[in-house]
């Protein structure tokens, strides 16, 4: 699953620096499904397209940035502890300069282990991993049901 964020700056004139927009998408994200206290490193991902910066920051300050139109997207790792939560803000920024622009970000967690996944506080739930389960045969689950 991936979070949309959009900002647009209007500029006024070179001698003021123009415009800018910004906006943060700040939320507590927790590792869940391994055992409480397991720690894993998963990547913080935005991609985006547009004229300005984008910035991920974590509870120790800021994580990466990155500006200019770019076709590559920002990807920062951040450690997790199952059973802590931990506060990461999405920040997308559009420059105006002399007229307008616009700039669109969508932001991920990935390289979520198997049988983990991560949630938040607004509503993002990352692709859970596959759960895992006892190999059996097709006789032994037909018992089951007889």
């Amino acid at each position: 699953m991936t979070g949309f964020l959009q900002a647009s700056g209007y500029g006024v004139t070179l001698d003021c620096g123009g415009g800018f927009a910004e906006i943060d998408f700040v939320d507590s994200f927790s590792l869940i499904g391994p055992p409480l206290g397991t720690q894993v490193v998963v990547n913080a991902v935005m991609t985006w397209g547009g004229e300005g910066c984008v910035d991920i920051y974590g509870p120790a300050g800021k994580l990466g940035e990155q500006c200019n139109s770019s076709s590559s997207p920002l990807v920062v790792q951040q450690a997790m502890t199952v059973g802590t939560p931990v506060l990461l803000t999405f920040r997308l920024i559009a420059g105006g300069g002399i007229s307008s622009s616009v700039n669109n970000g969508d932001f991920s967690l990935s390289s979520v282990p198997m049988g983990a996944a991560i949630v938040s506080c607004k509503g993002y739930v990352s692709e859970p991993g596959v759960t895992p389960a006892r190999t059996t045969s097709w006789g032994a689950l037909k018992l089951l049901y007889r």
